[in-house]
């Protein structure tokens, strides 16, 4: 296993930063959660009306707290090395998570604040 040394100090532009919360944030992953949201609107539905409102702070919310869930993994996997741990050869969608601090799309404070505003 090979570790690859990243120069993180640089980060280059507004758009590294929205490509590293745009997968932080990843709909792919999050529609798991949007599936049972989903479900749980249909059952509602069936009882009665539903206040429009209210589903949509859930979605807004269930979103945001994969986001920050996602945030503190990254942090997680870059200091315990796990991230370096994976060479780019051996690099699949289920390895080494979201590697927005490894790209170098975000810092790792950048990632940490980003993890806090999410989950609030």
């Amino acid at each position: 296993m090979r570790i690859q040394a990243h120069d993180v100090t640089h980060f280059s532009s507004e758009n590294a930063l929205i490509s590293g919360l745009w997968r932080l944030c990843d709909p792919k992953i999050s529609m798991a959660s949007i599936s049972s949201m989903f479900l749980g609107t249909c059952l509602a539905v069936t009882s009665g009306s539903i206040d429009l409102m209210w589903l949509a702070l859930t979605v807004i919310g269930i979103l945001a707290l994969e986001a920050a869930k996602n945030a503190s993994g990254e942090v997680y996997d870059y200091d315990s090395g796990a991230d370096l741990a994976v060479a780019e050869e051996d690099r699949s969608p289920y390895s080494g998570g979201k590697r927005v601090i490894v790209d170098c799309l975000m810092s790792r404070t950048q990632t940490i604040v980003s993890g806090a505003i999410f989950i609030c």
